[in-house]
């Protein structure tokens, strides 16, 4: 836990935990995948070229400007995905939830530590503590990308998706469950 809160402390992000494993929360490799379903206004993308020496000033920019805009932070809190386990366990993807510091750097130092695989190089999935908004960094090439997702459970593809994921026959239990327990409370909030 010290090397979680550690490496996010780097990027600008103060950890504050994990949510309920019983929340109702799209899974982050289900989340992750949202962006090959959302079109027109679900989706927004912008991408940042190497070409500059202001590369990962722009970048950092890009993401703040396109998550504080769309309603990524709740009061500059939200959610990352982390491999982590705990003693015993297998590592699975799992969301964190952090706050923004002051002082941040997504795409440099946080790409070096936790947030992708080098620094200007990101690969990130986080989302909105509602579950609302998912802005994904990724890097193509030299090209920096990050998309937004907006209302991922209003996708009827991606909802179909993600059953078809849910009854695979070699998910792990625990994905399964969590695909379920999300796709069953986001269909009794478009019932009401």
């Amino acid at each position: 836990m010290h090397d979680l809160t550690k490496n996010f402390a780097a990027a600008g992000l103060t950890f504050l935990g994990f949510p309920d494993s019983a929340a109702p929360i799209i899974p982050p490799t289900l989340a992750t995948q949202a962006v090959s379903y959302a079109s027109g206004a679900a989706r927004a993308a912008v991408q940042v070229c190497p070409d500059d020496l202001q590369f990962l000033s722009k970048a950092n920019c890009a993401w703040y400007e396109m998550s504080a805009n769309s309603g990524l932070f709740d009061g500059g809190k939200f959610f990352v995905a982390v491999k982590h386990a705990v003693a015993g366990e297998t590592q699975m993807w799992k969301w964190a939830e952090v706050g923004l510091a002051d002082q941040w750097d997504i795409m440099g130092e946080g790409a070096s530590r936790i947030l992708g695989t080098g620094s200007g190089r990101p690969g990130f999935i986080m989302l909105s503590l509602d579950g609302n908004v998912i802005v994904r960094g990724d890097t193509w090439e030299q090209l920096i990308d990050c998309v937004l997702i907006r209302a991922p459970q209003r996708i009827q593809e991606f909802r179909r998706h993600a059953a078809w994921v849910r009854d695979r026959p070699r998910i792990e239990p625990k994905e399964r469950v969590a695909i379920e327990r999300w796709l069953s409370l986001d269909a009794a909030r478009g019932r009401s």
